[in-house]
């Protein structure tokens, strides 16, 4: 055997992968982003301007959701520039004045295109959706937020890829079209670090994704699909803690695309308490494991079948994987500082210091590349652009959540493989902000 192939060049390499995962991984995204936005700058799918509208069915699940959902009606209901359409808000088990404000609203609004749905018990949001679909009338199935909102032309601008050829697969094989989000309760420094993160993380990511062919997950804010493909799979897996992930896995693995639209903008609120988002991240972690136990086996028995989904399937394992070595290096850290204080040994915290000082360099500048890359992308965003010192920041703290968050969810998700998952569901913490 040669000898670069001991067990210590192994152990190397493999602390470097680890070490280096979230900088190579940013680098990445940055390259795949900027190939599809060079890729598609002039052919993104355009709705026909002589073309019969389609009719779409937008789906609102509630749950105690009194504080944001007359607002969210009002943009759904008036400020879309489109006319073929309905609204379903799926009020599952709300115990608050959720149901006497959609009655209202459906009463005294002549020309409204809301229709509710009252679902008694808490079941999920999953289960909620499964019910304002089997109840829906359209081809085309919009799933929204409660405390979110399109406008304008953003249903044209998704329901197009169902209806035009594309560079990424002919329109008969779109399933799903995931819209682009956009925080607008920028009040504290919290939403305005999570304003840099869709903006340089998330949006960045669906854009590289697009161009391996398989997207891991839409944005369940906002993502319409189409309604043939929904019920080819069962309609939403009740089973998981994220529908919009395990929805997304299921519809490719049976030979379905997904794509993303980044010019329908979906307007959102984010959480502006720490422990809210932790909630709302370790939620989705779980989302993502439970995905991944689900369906690794059938990705590296089926390689050829399930291409190219192994590479959604390593960044996955690398994440995991990441977490723990991250925990457990962390321990290894604080132990050896701890003993060279002891020792009073200036020389090797100096060291450990100018290290740890030369990684975070590295992940700011990563971190506002990404954010100034895709403020260029998105060219209606140049307002963004005074968030940049907050993006290398960001990309850090992002890389210092993201084991927590994974480490907290993976008894979970064992939890749930084990007993069939499923359940409730509570609406995150919601703020009234202004218009």
């Amino acid at each position: 055997m040669v000898a670069w192939f001991n067990l210590s060049s192994i152990v190397d390499i493999t602390l470097f992968i680890f070490v280096f995962y979230p900088i190579v991984g940013g680098i990445f995204w940055i390259i795949g982003g900027t190939y599809y936005h060079f890729r598609t700058k002039k052919c993104l799918p355009k709705f026909p301007e002589d073309a019969e509208e389609p009719f779409i069915t937008i789906m609102v699940p509630c749950h105690n959701e009194e504080v944001v959902i007359k607002r969210t009606l009002h943009y759904l209901d008036t400020q879309i520039n489109y006319k073929n359409y309905e609204i379903i808000a799926i009020s599952d088990g709300s115990t608050d004045n959720t149901n006497t404000i959609l009655r209202e609203w459906q009463e005294t609004k002549s020309n409204s295109h809301l229709r509710v749905i009252e679902v008694q018990k808490n079941k999920g949001k999953a289960h909620g959706l499964t019910q304002a679909a089997l109840h829906s009338k359209g081809d085309f199935l919009l799933c929204i937020d409660a405390d979110s909102f399109v406008t304008g032309n953003a249903l044209k601008h998704m329901v197009a890829w169902f209806m035009i050829d594309s560079i990424f697969s002919p329109k008969e094989l779109v399933a799903a079209v995931t819209g682009n989000p956009m925080p607008r309760n920028l009040t504290s420094l919290l939403a305005k670090l999570q304003y840099v993160e869709y903006h340089s993380i998330i949006g960045m990511t669906k854009r590289a994704q697009s161009m391996i062919g398989r997207i891991f997950t839409v944005s369940g804010v906002c993502v319409m699909y189409r309604r043939e493909a929904l019920i080819d799979i069962g309609l939403f897996d009740q089973s998981k803690i994220t529908e919009d992930i395990a929805v997304i896995w299921a519809l490719q693995l049976k030979g379905w695309r997904i794509q993303y639209a980044p010019n329908a903008r979906c307007y959102m609120e984010v959480p502006e308490k720490i422990s809210v988002l932790y909630k709302q991240r370790r939620r989705w972690a779980q989302g993502g494991l439970e995905v991944f136990m689900s369906h690794a086996l059938d990705v590296l028995l089926h390689p050829v079948k399930t291409f190219p989904f192994i590479f959604l399937l390593m960044d996955q394992f690398l994440s995991i994987m990441w977490a723990i070595f991250w925990f457990i290096s962390s321990l290894f850290v604080i132990y050896w500082l701890f003993f060279w204080v002891a020792l009073g040994d200036g020389f090797q915290i100096k060291r450990f210091i100018i290290s740890a000082l030369i990684f975070i360099m590295y992940e700011f500048i990563v971190g506002v590349t990404q954010l100034l890359t895709s403020i260029w992308f998105n060219e209606s965003d140049k307002a963004a652009m005074k968030y940049s010192l907050f993006a290398g920041w960001y990309t850090w703290i992002y890389w210092l959540i993201s084991p927590f968050t994974l480490l907290a969810a993976l008894p979970r998700a064992i939890k749930a493989q084990i007993t069939g998952g499923g359940g409730t569901w509570v609406s995150p913490e919601r703020q009234k902000t202004e218009d």
